[in-house]
């Protein structure tokens, strides 16, 4: 993450102008301009119908044949290029990337969140999946005043016009900010203004940035409190769920399984809505053999079979030093030989040679235990982006 301190404005990224790819292509490979691909494992046969723009094709990092990505850092402009680079050819550019931004009532909303990023997004490949976050009130956000709508949406436009593809997590987690209070609630819970929220800027998206794909995100909880808070589905590209096992007992790919697939049956049956995991780890007191083993349960053989239309998972490579949380599978303080750092490559490259992987039966005896890390830790990167919103708001507009 950047530093509280002031931040260096982002630099013009280079245009990667492509065509709208399709979800079957997109989520399974990078397009790269050859001039700023150092990455030796790169298709120059590509097909030249489903590769218009002719650009080299990188193969994503996949485990057990699903696209895997990262929520790179809590620190540095250019976390997910260090990540790249450990992964290195033998395993592949992560496929996706989470960052978050907040938005509040009182303020126009730059982006500065994202844009401080913008070159680390463009140049590794993956897809941005943005979390904007409607922090303190929905002003702006409504059938009768859109304009903070459109300020994301010309943010979003600036990442499509730049090549990238963008999943747009608008007002993820709902049930649960809203419970602490981050999300402005009322008697309903919110539930009314999200569900207006999220159309307002599915409109003003459609306008502004059509490519952008809108995706309903909410935090694990039933498929009652799913219903409730879902959007009008015709604003609707994505569905999926943010989900940290809270103990033991529940970090096993059954348990799993059991809380994604009724969400996953209900509103991707149709086949348009498509399905994607943008937040997993281990809410434990947890070692890295047991990140490593969670992680391949959520990308197993099990899980593929059950959830048919799950695109992509999302890990949260993230340490957080405050709360001495370290849910990191790959450090950036180290190299490739660093030990975590080997143990963790060494399994993504065997698993980039096999489109199989069986689910562990658990966790590693002995590796992780009932020691609960309370939900709202998580918040502190949020809380970081937001009192770097706060304190950078006056530098960063004259920047942009």
């Amino acid at each position: 993450m950047v530093s509280i301190s002031a931040p260096h404005p982002p630099s013009t990224p280079p245009s990667l102008s492509q065509a709208d790819p399709s979800y079957p292509l997109s989520h399974l490979y990078h397009r790269v301009r050859r001039d700023t691909d150092t990455d030796t494992n790169t298709n120059t046969n590509a097909d030249p119908d489903t590769n218009p723009m002719k650009l080299p094709i990188v193969p994503s990092l996949m485990l057990g044949g699903l696209p895997l990505g990262f929520v790179p850092s809590n620190y540095g402009a250019s976390s997910m290029s260090q990540l790249n680079t450990l992964l290195g050819p033998a395993a592949g550019k992560a496929a996706t990337y989470g960052w978050y931004a907040q938005t509040y009532p009182d303020q126009p909303f730059n982006g500065n969140q994202l844009l401080w990023q913008m070159n680390d997004i463009v140049q590794s490949g993956a897809i941005l999946e943005a979390a904007v976050m409607p922090v303190g009130g929905w002003a702006g956000l409504t059938a009768q005043d859109n304009s903070r709508a459109v300020e994301i949406c010309n943010v979003m436009k600036r990442f499509t016009d730049s090549g990238v593809e963008v999943r747009l997590r608008f007002g993820h987690e709902v049930n649960w900010y809203v419970q602490e209070g981050r999300y402005e609630g009322g008697a309903d819970q919110g539930v009314g203004a999200y569900k207006e929220a999220f159309a307002t800027v599915a409109k003003a998206c459609r306008a502004a940035a059509p490519k952008v794909k809108m995706w309903y995100s909410p935090s694990w909880a039933d498929l009652a409190t799913y219903d409730r808070y879902a959007p009008d589905l015709q604003y609707v590209d994505l569905v999926g769920l943010d989900f940290y096992p809270d103990k033991l007992a529940n970090a096993n790919v059954e348990f799993f399984i059991s809380q994604f697939k009724p969400f996953h049956d209900k509103y991707t049956s149709g086949g348009r809505i498509k399905f994607a995991i943008g937040e997993t780890g281990l809410h434990l007191d947890a070692n890295l053999d047991a990140h490593l083993a969670w992680l391949q349960m959520v990308c197993s053989n099990e899980v593929r079979r059950a959830l048919p239309n799950l695109l992509s998972v999302t890990y949260f490579n993230v340490m957080q030093t405050a709360e001495q949380n370290d849910y990191r599978i790959l450090q950036l303080d180290g190299n490739a030989t660093t030990p975590a750092n080997a143990q963790t490559l060494g399994v993504l490259r065997d698993a980039k040679r096999r489109t199989s992987l069986a689910a562990p039966r658990g966790l590693p005896k002995g590796s992780a235990s009932d020691a609960k890390r309370q939900y709202v830790v998580r918040l502190s990167l949020h809380a970081l982006l937001g009192l770097e919103a706060l304190l950078g708001l006056a530098l960063a507009s004259h920047w942009l």
